[in-house]
């Protein structure tokens, strides 16, 4: 797997880089995903080991244990994403960011401060989409592992999907 970020593959802002579409139209989720056969008739599954970044003993047995073909998540309310996200990349491993978004028993479930809501208005929750998004370079996309109540509201999901879809996640 290239080392990330690319060339041209992110859009630096004041609070760090942004990954992005490049100008020849190469996107991220392309670029940065595990090469495989397009040839190969077999049927493919994919295996996504979640909730990544915050144990440091559970993560260094994912990325150093798990076959080079399983992508992992990592959690980007860890301090130290990027440096997981570069380590997975380097053995290999496809990477995708787990952003945190606002389950249905919110608060009594609180995925943490940078929570993407129901009741905060689009802009706030795009600059948490960014500030999430900034933790690192070499992702393919994102997931949630709490969002049920967020994924369920399309006015606030469809700017989170449209700005995902702009730079080319």
């Amino acid at each position: 797997m290239p080392a990330a970020p690319l060339a041209g593959m992110t859009e630096d802002t004041a609070e760090g880089s942004l990954p992005r579409i490049a100008e020849n139209g190469r996107q991220p989720w392309q670029v940065y995903a595990r090469p495989f056969n397009n040839a190969d008739p077999r049927p493919r599954i994919a295996i996504v080991i979640t909730d990544l970044g915050l144990s440091r003993v559970a993560t260094e047995a994912a990325i150093s244990r798990m076959h080079s073909n399983v992508t992992l998540a990592f959690d980007t309310q860890s301090p130290v994403t990027g440096a997981w996200l570069g380590r997975a990349r380097q053995v290999g491993h496809e990477t995708i960011l787990a952003v945190p978004m606002e389950p249905f028993d919110y608060p009594h479930s609180d995925p943490g401060p940078k929570t993407l809501l129901t009741n905060l208005p689009n802009a706030d929750n795009l600059q948490r989409l960014y500030s999430a998004l900034r933790q690192g370079a070499g992702y393919i996309g994102v997931t949630t592992m709490s969002g049920s109540r967020f994924t369920t509201e399309p006015t606030k999901m469809l700017p989170v999907l449209q700005a995902l879809k702009d730079r080319g996640l």
